[in-house]
C-alpha cells in the first residue's frame, strides 16, 4: 500500500535525521515507526481482554456448583456456607475486575459495555430486572461510557469464564 502524508517541515527533518541515525530510508524509518506504534496500541487491548478472560479455574467452579445445589436443596452444613461465600468473594473480586477491564476496553474502542460484550460472546448467566435508576444516575453511567443496558454486568457473580480469545 501506497501512503502519502503531508507532515511540517520540523517533523519531516527529524525524521529524516532519526532515519539517517538508524541507517534506514526515511520512508522505512517511518514505516517501523507505524509497526511499533499499532503494536504498542495493541498491547493495552490484549491486556485487558486477558483481564476480562480471568476467572476461577474449572474445579473451583465446579465446588461453587456444587455448593450452590447443595445450599438450593438446604443441605449445605455450616463448613460447605463458609466455603461458599469464600468462593463467592473470589468471584465477586474477580468479576468485578473483568468488568472493570470490560470498562476500559469499551471506553478505548468508543462502544457501549453491552455491545462490547455481544462482540466477546460475553452473557450473563441470570438475567437480571431493569434497573431503577435515575435520569441522574442514566446520565453517570452513560459518561462512564456504559449504556443503558448494563443490567447483565450487575449479575457479576453470574458470569463465567469465557473461552480463550
Amino acid at each position: 500500500m501506497t501512503l502519502t502524508l503531508n507532515i511540517a517541515p520540523d517533523l519531516e527533518h527529524e525524521l529524516e535525521r532519526r532515519a539517517a541515525q538508524a541507517g534506514l530510508a526515511p520512508s522505512a524509518y517511518a514505516e517501523r515507526l507505524l509497526q511499533n506504534g499499532l503494536r504498542a496500541l495493541a498491547r493495552p487491548e490484549a491486556e485487558l481482554l486477558q483481564r476480562i478472560n480471568q476467572s476461577l479455574p474449572l474445579e473451583a467452579w465446579q465446588r461453587y456448583e456444587t455448593l450452590l445445589a447443595r445450599r438450593q436443596a438446604e443441605t449445605l452444613t455450616p463448613a460447605e456456607q463458609d466455603e461458599l461465600i469464600a468462593l463467592s468473594d473470589q468471584l465477586e473480586i474477580l468479576n468485578a475486575q473483568r468488568l472493570e477491564a470490560l470498562t476500559e476496553l469499551a471506553q478505548l474502542r468508543g462502544a457501549p459495555v453491552s455491545a462490547l460484550m455481544a462482540q466477546l460472546g460475553l452473557t450473563s448467566r441470570a438475567p437480571m430486572p431493569e434497573p431503577r435508576l435515575s435520569p441522574s444516575q442514566r446520565a453517570a453511567v452513560a459518561h462512564k461510557g456504559l449504556d443503558y443496558g448494563f443490567r447483565d454486568l450487575l449479575s457479576i457473580r453470574g458470569w463465567r469464564k469465557i473461552s480463550p480469545l
